[in-house]
């Protein structure tokens, strides 16, 4: 679901670590607007205590991507009790 949101706002590549940071002013100033947004994205998809302290969207989004991977079902399991 996330993955749809952040492609329908055309941030997925970015979260993905698939855009590089611009060496213009301006660049880098759209570059990080879209980061911003992509982390608000994200912060309003999950609940507030499994959001790590991070600070981009790709980071936030690997490591949400990492606890929310179906490979421990006994804590995905849990997770999903949470909700």
């Amino acid at each position: 679901m996330m993955d749809l949101i952040l492609t329908r706002n055309k941030l997925l590549d970015l979260v993905q670590g698939n855009v590089k940071e611009p060496t213009d002013d301006v660049g880098k100033e759209k570059y990080k607007e879209n980061d911003i947004i992509a982390i608000s994205l994200i912060v309003d998809g999950v609940k507030y205590n499994f959001i790590p302290y991070i600070s981009t969207s790709k980071k936030m989004y690997n490591a949400l991507s990492k606890l929310f991977t179906i490979k421990n079902i006994g804590q995905v399991a849990s997770l999903k009790n949470e909700r």
